[in-house]
């Protein structure tokens, strides 16, 4: 590098040596620039990420329709005298 900047200067470089030193050149100021950057940085920012929305099960939707079935037991209780009594009651 310090004989393509030496040749630049006395104008002795060809257009392909003047491509490198500019590359070169570029990626020394670049990596300057990230240094200085990188010390005001503390840590990294938080990445906010958008709920996941659960896709909707079509199962449930057929159920939804069904006609809801009582046990039987469930259905001779609430049938029975005892608990036509306790309901009274409320």
């Amino acid at each position: 590098m310090k004989r393509l900047w030496a040749s630049s200067v006395a104008g002795w470089t060809t257009a392909a040596d003047e491509v490198a030193l500019r590359q070169l050149l570029w990626r020394a100021v670049f990596d300057n620039h990230l240094e200085e950057v990188n010390r005001h940085v503390t840590r990294a920012p938080a990445v906010s990420r958008a709920p996941v929305r659960e896709p909707v099960r079509r199962t449930l939707r057929a159920r939804v329709k069904q006609r809801v079935r009582r046990n039987t037991a469930v259905r001779r209780l609430a049938r029975s005298r005892a608990w036509r009594a306790m309901k009274d009651r409320e």
